[in-house]
């Protein structure tokens, strides 16, 4: 009995850790062990499970991580303290009658990065311009602009054999850094206020979509526009035309 719960909780601590083994096995989706992930359906068809335990484990990671961080943020709710009207700081304010829960679903550094890509996403960029790949981790919000696609989904290219895509749709400003000196500092640059470049995006992290040279998660791109560079302002008066007559500006 205790050898098989001990076998049963490896098997399920293995699965929700997958990724790891993965890395380390070498394994991806054309290169790993079909035997160990094969199953049969009702039709007695055999069913590749290598993609679906890597997404299952991807899924528990980014979950716990989240779980992690409103843990964290808890402790420091809890032991949040305010200032009195004589000036001195409160005790630890605690939890409160309403539970735990309600601290983290009102809490705005909790709730904001929803609430941000929800509503705002679609438009604003959230993304350091230092770490555009987003290397360094942390909040980020980035747009993306697929290529163009045939009757079949694969992209379509021409006749250099080049990705082919759309205009990109408009944008807004990057709001990494607002209202700070240094994003200030770049809406008075007159040459930044203005400035729109595209970046490639990495292939997909799903091993099964990244083998398929031609579909179109595969090229994406993005816009990176600090200020008014992919938007309908660009050349009106929000843009160049505000800092046309200002000498000192296009060095800020």
């Amino acid at each position: 009995m205790l050898l098989a719960a001990a076998a049963l909780t490896g098997l399920a601590f293995t699965e929700d850790y997958f990724v790891h083994v993965a890395q380390w096995m070498k394994w991806d989706h054309a290169n790993h062990p079909k035997w160990l992930f094969a199953t049969t359906n009702d039709k007695g068809e055999e069913i590749d499970n290598f993609d679906k335990t890597l997404s299952s484990s991807r899924d528990f990671l980014k979950a716990r991580e989240e779980a992690e961080r409103n843990s964290h943020r808890i402790v420091e709710l809890v032991n949040r303290r305010e200032v009195r009207e004589d000036g001195k700081l409160s005790p630890a304010l605690m939890v409160q009658r309403r539970g735990a829960v309600d601290l983290i679903r009102n809490d705005p550094l909790t709730q904001g990065p929803r609430l941000f890509g929800q509503h705002c996403a679609s438009c604003h960029d959230y993304r350091d311009p230092a770490d555009l790949k987003g290397e360094k981790g942390g909040l980020r919000f980035a747009n993306s602009h697929l290529p163009q696609t045939d009757s079949e989904d694969k992209v379509k290219r021409d006749e250099k054999g080049e990705v082919a895509y759309d205009a990109p749709p408009p944008g807004a400003p990057n709001l990494f850094g607002f209202p700070s000196r240094e994003w200030i500092k770049g809406l008075l640059n007159a040459e930044k206020i203005v400035e729109a470049n595209i970046e490639p995006l990495p292939p997909s992290s799903d091993p099964k979509i990244a083998a398929a040279k031609d579909h179109p998660d595969n090229h994406k791109r993005s816009v990176v526009a600090p200020y008014f560079g992919n938007t309908a302002h660009k050349e009106g008066r929000m843009g160049v035309e505000t800092l046309k007559d200002c000498p000192s500006c296009g060095s800020a």
